[in-house]
């Protein structure tokens, strides 16, 4: 008898060890390039004249939900439901996550924040959790919600190489969440880490034509008055970002 409760035992190890998915780490890192060149922060780039155009300084994050890596006959959830992506916070830039490992082709995510967990008190989450309260600067209250994306830097305002002015964009709400998927060839290989770099052009965002318009479209913190703004905003996001 004993000997058969063990080989039942054995057997029903073997079938869990069987079932166990198989699970590779994702690094997610979010990368602000102008055109080609990456950039840093506090850092002014050149525009193609040698000149001095685009600087990043003060805030830049933006939350990313519900990302899925996505393969030819299936899609797996990251285990991570909600990353925040903090240049200024190493701990949040790359951010890493359980994932079934696997050959994928596309990765779809949401744009900020859910709604589901936008009106949520920081209070209410691990003080380390990407909204918890340790990131309270990145809500402004539970009515309004998260702050999607805090983007802040200066710019050569006459294309002269001086840069003398600034622009800030606070963008949340919920209207303005979004979801987005992108080609990208992903492997995961199981007890591993695969990096995935996701690139956010501010040349494309800020500076082209197409663009956002910085002299009279450099700042909105999502109000009323300024809504228009950062709807075009969270709109060019979701078009640059690759």
């Amino acid at each position: 008898m004993k000997k058969i409760s063990l080989l039942l035992l054995s057997c029903c190890m073997l079938l869990i060890a069987c079932d166990k998915k198989k699970e590779g780490t994702i690094q997610i890192k979010i990368v602000p390039t102008y055109g080609d060149t990456v950039m840093e922060m506090n850092k002014a780039v050149q525009d193609e004249n040698g000149l001095d155009i685009l600087k990043l300084e003060g805030k830049f994050h933006m939350y990313l939900s519900n990302i899925k890596l996505i393969g030819a006959n299936s899609s797996e959830a990251i285990e991570e439901e909600i990353v925040l992506l903090d240049l200024l916070d190493t701990e949040h830039n790359p951010s890493l996550s359980k994932v079934a490992a696997g050959a994928y082709t596309s990765i779809e995510m949401g744009l900020g924040v859910d709604e589901k967990w936008n009106h949520e008190d920081p209070v209410s989450f691990d003080n380390d959790h990407p909204l918890g309260f340790d990131h309270s600067g990145n809500v402004w209250t539970w009515d309004s919600g998260f702050i999607f994306y805090m983007i802040e830097g200066s710019y050569a305002y006459n294309r002269d190489g001086v840069i003398d002015s600034t622009f800030t964009y606070h963008i949340g709400k919920d209207e303005l969440f979004k979801t987005v998927t992108l080609p990208k060839n992903i492997v995961v290989e199981e007890d591993a880490i695969t990096a995935l770099e996701l690139r956010l052009d501010l040349k494309k965002l800020l500076m082209d034509e197409g663009g956002m318009d910085l002299t009279t479209e450099s700042k909105s913190r999502s109000g009323e008055k300024e809504f228009a703004i950062a709807q075009k905003f969270a709109n060019l996001i979701s078009e640059t970002i690759e």
